[in-house]
Formats: C-alpha cells, structure tokens, sequence
C-alpha cells in the first residue's frame, strides 16, 4: 500500500510540446548512461542541434511543470538529476527515483506512474534517434523461445535448418527477416517485470538479441545490457510467436507426401488436390520428391509440374540433378518442359532423343548459366 502523504501524477501520451506555454529554458538531464541538455526556442526544444519530436518529450515537460509539494519519505536515493534553468531565476534541481517512482524537488516530492515512470527518457537517443534501425542477418540466426527452438543458416541463397523439419515455415522466417532489417523506432521503454511478458532470444550472426513481448502485438528489442528496449510496429506481425506460426500451413500434406508409410496412390493424390497451391516448403517438399526413386515416375513427375510453374535457381538445381540420375522417359520429357522455359532453344526429349546427349546439352547449358 502507497503511503498516504504522496501526491500523484499519472502520465499519459500528450500533445507535442510546442502547446506547453512555458518559458525560455534549458533542462539538463543527467543519469547513469547520459548526460544530456535541451534548450527550448520559442516553443520547440533542440538537443544537439537537433529539433525534438519524440513521444517522450511531453511526459518530461508535464512532470517538470506539476508542482511537486507533497511531503517526502525519510530516505530517498537519487537515480536521475533534473536541471532546469530559465532567464533570470534560480535553477531548480529535481532529484528522481524512477524504482519508487518519486520525483523530489526543491518543495517537497510527487509520486509518479505510467509514462512518467516507463517513458523517462534516459539516454539523447529516445529523444533524437536514431530512430531508424536495421538488424541484418547475413549467415545465421538461432531463435530460441519458451515453446521454440531453432537455427537456420544461409547456405547458397537459401536458409536451411540445422535440424531437418519438413514442415518448417520458412514463409514466416523471411517476414521476421524483412522486419528486422529496416524498422522504426516508435518509442522506447524501461524494462521490468510489470510490463514485460514473453522473452525471446536471437542470436543473429553471433550476435544475441533479446526481444520481449509488451502486448499481444507489440514487441521490443533490448539495446544491449541496457535497461530500456526499442518497441517498433515493425514487429506486430509476430503475434505471439507460437509454434503453429512456425508450421507451414501445408504441414498436414507434406507429411502425407513425404512419409515412409505412404502408399505411391496416396502420394499422387495428395499431389493432385494440392493443386496450384505453393509455399517454400512445399517446394522443398517437391525437390525431395524428384530427388527419390520410391516415389515412382509418376509422383516425380507430378512433383516436376508443380515446380515448373516456379523456376527458381534451387528448383532447376534440383532438375539437372534428377537427369544426371534417371533413365524415365516420362522424367526426362518433364524435366525437357521445365527447362525449356529458362532456356526456349534447349533440346526436347522424345522416343528418338539420346538420354546422354540430352543430359550433355543442359549440363553445357547450365555451366554457362547458372548461378554461384
């Protein structure tokens, strides 16, 4: 229970700045990461030359201008200095404690919350930026979450896992990736076990990240040892980051496609209700597929007219190496389909056609064209 002699001053997001009608003046800021000063003209306020637009000025100015009169408690700890100076008056030091929530100053003290309290802002960089940041992973990234564990690394264009898992939904992978790589900062936020929910470990490069989940849609990236986070709508995509948004949402038919246990009949069907549907591990899905034997010429086959309508670098890979390892006329006739559409003037394949001779042909082909 709060004691009773405190005032309090619950702070909310206000209007920008330049609506406080106070005077010409200079606020410094000094806390155990910073040292930092603004200075108002007219009714903006400049840090380092710089104009100051973010969220946290206004919660600042509002708790500089509340009267703080209220008696105060017996010990106090100073975590935070506030100065401020204006023309022709003595500089009023304020002394905070952001823990209790107390701010002490020259008349007494004012118990704090809400933005005032999560919002302070600590460091120049919540108040001038830089608020647009990338997070570029290049080789690898391990995830590691309370229900989910992983790592992929980046090996000739393409993430792979290090532990093989067909369902794997690496369309959700590539969103998480084009959303770390450019963000906005919107805000930023004093990390603590009130406010945080989720924790979610990357390691991106050898790098580690550390990302907590603020709300159902809100996410934030801890700077380093730093007891604040970035939170970026960037992120609101991630949800919850449970395992079902790992999953491919055609887990349940590469299972069927890929399984030991399944009849070559069952295999075909699947693939024939699968349609035109696509996803990345559906492609790899019908890579293994090609790549197997057991699977009979009519499923590879089947496997290559789904892959035909995407000729990727990966999927053409995948199609010189099936010729250089079947005989099936049936295979070779697909395979002359799909890749007559990088390649118009390559040879067909027909009854008459010499399986080496073709297969050297689009080896020559290839060698010329692919890419490392």
């Amino acid at each position: 229970m709060l004691p009773r002699f405190f005032s309090f001053l619950f702070l909310f997001p206000l209007p920008l700045a330049g609506t406080f009608a106070v005077a010409q003046q200079h606020v410094q800021v000094k806390t155990k990461w910073d040292l930092y000063q603004l200075d108002q003209k007219g009714k903006s306020y400049f840090l380092s030359g710089k104009k100051v637009t973010s969220p946290h000025l206004d919660p600042l100015l509002t708790l500089l201008s509340t009267p703080a009169t209220a008696p105060c408690p017996g010990k106090f700890q100073t975590q935070i200095e506030v100065r401020v100076s204006k023309p022709g008056q003595k500089t009023q030091i304020n002394h905070l404690n952001l823990d209790k929530g107390i701010l002490k100053g020259p008349q007494g003290c004012l118990m704090i919350t809400g933005s005032g309290v999560d919002g302070f802002p600590l460091a120049r960089s919540w108040l001038i930026g830089p608020f647009e940041r990338t997070v570029k992973v290049l080789k690898t990234l391990s995830f590691s979450s309370k229900d989910e564990n992983f790592t992929v690394e980046k090996k000739n264009g393409r993430w792979e896992l290090s532990e093989n898992n067909p369902t794997f939904n690496f369309e959700f992978l590539e969103q998480m990736l084009r959303s770390l790589q450019d963000f906005r900062v919107d805000r930023f936020i004093i990390l603590k076990p009130s406010n945080t929910k989720e924790k979610v470990t990357m390691k991106v490069d050898g790098a580690r990240l550390s990302f907590y989940q603020l709300a159902p849609t809100t996410w934030a990236l801890r700077e380093g040892e730093k007891p604040w986070a970035m939170v970026s709508s960037n992120w609101s995509s991630w949800k919850d980051l449970a395992p079902s948004q790992w999953t491919d949402s055609y887990a349940q038919e590469i299972k069927i496609l890929l399984s030991a246990s399944s009849s070559t009949k069952q295999r075909e069907d699947q693939l024939e209700k699968l349609g035109l549907n696509w996803s990345e591990s559906l492609k790899r899905a019908y890579q293994t597929c090609l790549l197997d034997e057991s699977f009979g010429d009519r499923a590879r086959s089947l496997c290559l007219q789904r892959m035909r309508r995407r000729p990727t670098q990966d999927n053409t890979q995948t199609v010189m190496t099936m010729i250089e390892n079947t005989d099936s006329p049936e295979l070779l006739r697909e395979a002359a389909n799909y890749l007559r559409i990088e390649n118009p003037k390559g040879p067909r394949f027909s009854e008459k056609t010499d399986p080496e001779q073709f297969r050297s042909a689009w080896k020559s082909w290839w060698q010329k064209h692919s890419r490392p």
